[in-house]
């Protein structure tokens, strides 16, 4: 072959490797980004088909198996083991659920090794791995996700409730950032969701939080009272005049 038809041959033969490669790679990647958008709605609250996380957790499957480190597949595919999980534990369907735990801790720690810094999964694995009882060691998940995400909302709110929940078992360091981080809870004007928390955890958790909340601005106190009036009537919010629910009083 002549230089000249060397030179033709060259784009002609770059074109073809990228349309090969383009046909490989397109279809993961699109199977890819439908997972990863699953898990991310998923996360947001939306409720999905089994069958459909199911498929969307097989085809993610081939993206995390090589052994690489792909953030956003290992991220995805242990969300939407844990919605299979949850399901499968809320059912309940016992055999179906122990799979399904075994399958998440696994997907966990291997997303961990992948992406450290991801707040929610160590939210998660914490959760996971303290269903049976907390041991010392479980702490350190939970450090780890506010380590990662002291000040993020939308961590705050899925954390808190479980943080508080097991507010006996906390260290004082763990247990100081719980409670801070349901009073930045109010201060945020998240009053229904902060009402949600009280009404939810043990004596202990709520005896700290409405200690910690003298320091919250008064306007901030006051919104949460009202709103804790709809789930949990009666708290005695530290400074809110409750004169008004005792009219022999006026």
């Amino acid at each position: 072959m002549t230089a000249s038809g060397l030179v033709r041959a060259g784009p002609i033969s770059l074109a073809g490797v990228l349309l090969v490669w383009t046909a490989i790679a397109l279809p993961a990647f699109w199977r890819s980004a439908d997972a990863e958008r699953i898990a991310a709605q998923i996360v947001g609250g939306r409720s999905f088909q089994l069958d459909a996380v199911r498929q969307a957790l097989v085809e993610e499957g081939g993206q995390t198996s090589a052994g690489r480190c792909q953030p956003a597949a290992r991220r995805a595919a242990a969300i939407l083991r844990l919605y299979l999980f949850e399901d499968a534990a809320s059912a309940p369907r016992r055999d179906e659920a122990d799979r399904s735990l075994a399958e998440l801790r696994t997907g966990l720690r291997s997303a961990l090794r992948c992406i450290p810094t991801d707040a929610y999964l160590w939210l998660v694995l914490f959760s996971m791995e303290s269903r049976s009882g907390i041991r010392p060691e479980h702490l350190d998940y939970l450090g780890m996700s506010y380590a990662n995400a002291p000040n993020e909302g939308w961590i705050a709110l899925k954390r808190n409730p479980v943080a508080l929940g097991s507010f006996t078992m906390l260290n004082d360091d763990l247990a100081r950032l719980a409670v801070n981080e349901f009073a930045q809870i109010v201060q945020n004007g998240l009053y229904d969701d902060a009402a949600a928390i009280y009404a939810a955890v043990g004596p202990e958790a709520r005896i700290a939080v409405l200690v910690r909340l003298i320091e919250v601005p008064l306007s901030h106190r006051e919104r949460l009272s009202r709103a804790l009036d709809a789930v949990l009537p009666g708290v005695p919010i530290p400074g809110v005049d409750r004169s008004d629910d005792q009219p022999w009083k006026r």
